[in-house]
């Protein structure tokens, strides 16, 4: 009898601890054990979660990259079951480092349910702690520790994944899939999670080259690992965008080779898919080819952001930017904390002609990235277009390299807003803009406004001569309107394609 009242307190201690931890942890949250299914007050079927990124808890906090690659591969997996929506990770992993209240982040994500969970990997050894919390009443839904051989970590994925779907309301049937048989070899794996660690946080061509290091070890290590082949073609896809100087020929080579392996390993995959779209889209104005692929990538993995992102890009150069706008928005939507999707939109505005609205856009922009450089490049575009003082000349002049630059830009500002009613100083304007030594794609916009059009065609014809990648783009701008029906302006159309564009379809 003593024994047994002994363990029964032992057990009663041991209650009141794991309470005491979890209300510690969250002291606005009511706790529930480990491994339950939904609690009362949470709903049938979760339809919306983001995943965030998991905290690392190795001993030599060194393993940042395998933490937030765990998450990020569980939020892959949730992300292909039919009818739940998943958070980008770009949004998700804004709250990285800090400890917020769940029910904040499902308010700023716009999602029911929330993960979040920690990692330990000490040598051979792996511990994964989870939790899923109920955003709209901080009720715990789900949680749960493994302590698994790192061998395992594949299976373990697979086996959060499903309780994660399974406590969300979504059954067993929905059983996503975390790697293949294949890919189950762990210096690959590892190597694999580096590179996306360093692509998630490009900042510059040497992230892309240290991440395409990375993926070609993994890929080195299994050569049919898909995914290190996916994150290949689409590091080649970008390169050119970060570093002008690469070779657009060998990255569209380098890319569609990786891209096609990466799709022949794994036709599930979407990400082969949405780098050849990007590629079609930017450099080669095969428009037929993007439209396949964009639409095969958002089939494949309708959570995707980025393929709704490039599939906006797309439409934006068919001149279906009301459509472009839509996608933007969607894509927005799935990941809302991310400063590029507002850049999507405000470029959308800009292209219908809305610039109040793009000037809105451009605002969230600064407010989620305040150093963004294409917030200053759409404020430009959207201040001359508005002509209002306020703002424009702050943002034009972070372009100026000199103090000459800045002078120069200045009195280009000043011109350029007395021109519409002072001739003088309109064509003062006009003259003085090659001066400007701006990028290439505001030349065309700036002649539109000043009402000189065949030097705006002169400046189009410019573009086509260096093969600009924004070209069809800004062939499509509402500015341009004026010129549609003008020989060289049809004569650029046709160079690009897009007097034969494919047809819009349901």
């Amino acid at each position: 009898r003593n024994a047994i009242l002994g363990g029964v307190a032992a057990f009663g201690l041991w209650g009141i601890v794991a309470t005491v931890w979890l209300v510690v942890s969250r002291p606005d949250e009511p706790a529930v054990a480990a491994g339950t299914d939904a609690v009362a007050g949470s709903k049938s079927q979760v339809k919306s979660i983001a995943v965030l990124a998991f905290e690392d808890m190795s001993p030599e906090g060194d393993q940042e990259y395998f933490s937030d690659g765990i998450s990020e591969e569980i939020l892959d997996a949730l992300a292909k079951v039919g009818g739940l929506r998943v958070s980008g990770r770009s949004s998700a992993f804004q709250f990285k480092g800090t400890s917020p209240d769940l029910r904040e982040v499902g308010r700023q994500l716009g999602v029911e349910a929330v993960l979040e969970g920690s990692v330990r990997k000490s040598g051979d050894q792996l511990r994964i702690a989870a939790q899923l919390v109920s955003a709209e009443d901080g009720f715990h839904l789900w949680s749960d520790t493994y302590d698994r051989q790192l061998a395992d970590v594949f299976a373990v994925q697979q086996e959060i994944a499903q309780a994660i779907v399974t406590a969300l309301g979504f059954g067993k049937a929905a059983t996503p899939s975390v790697g293949t048989a294949r890919e189950e070899r762990i210096a690959a794996h590892d190597f694999y999670l580096l590179g996306l660690h360093r692509w998630n946080n490009r900042g510059s061509a040497e992230d892309l080259e240290a991440a395409l290091a990375h993926f070609q070890r993994a890929a080195q290590e299994d050569s049919l690992f898909a995914r290190a082949h996916a994150g290949m073609a689409l590091i080649y896809t970008v390169w050119p965008q970060f570093d002008p100087l690469y070779p657009e020929a060998d990255a569209i080579r380098l890319g569609k080779e990786e891209a096609a392996r990466a799709a022949e390993l794994d036709p599930t995959l979407a990400q082969p898919h949405a780098a050849l779209c990007q590629m079609a889209t930017w450099y080669e104005w095969e428009w037929a080819a993007a439209d396949d692929h964009c639409r095969k990538a958002i089939e494949l993995r309708p959570n995707y952001a980025t393929a709704h992102q490039w599939y906006s890009e797309l439409l934006l150069r068919l001149g279906r930017a009301e459509e472009g706008l839509a996608e933007a928005k969607l894509a927005k939507q799935l990941d809302p904390l991310s400063p590029i999707l507002s850049n999507a939109i405000a470029w959308s505005n800009i292209q219908l002609g809305d610039y109040e609205a793009a000037l809105a856009a451009n605002e969230d922009v600064l407010e989620l990235a305040p150093d963004a450089w294409y917030a200053t490049w759409e404020a430009i575009v959207v201040g001359f277009n508005l002509r209002r003082a306020e703002g424009l000349e702050e943002a034009f002049l972070k372009w100026a390299e000199t103090p000459e630059d800045s002078t120069l830009h200045s009195a280009f500002v000043e011109s350029f807003l007395e021109a519409p009613s002072n001739e003088a100083r309109r064509q003062e304007a006009v003259e003085m803009v090659p001066e400007l030594s701006l990028n290439l794609r505001i030349d065309p916009i700036l002649y539109m406004l000043l009402g000189a059009p065949e030097r705006a065609l002169d400046a189009l014809e410019e573009m086509s001569v260096q093969r600009d990648q924004q070209l069809p783009h800004s062939l499509q701008m509402a500015v341009m309107v004026p010129l549609r029906s003008n020989p060289r302006f049809l004569a650029l159309k046709r160079k690009t394609g897009l007097d034969r564009p494919p047809a819009a379809t349901d």
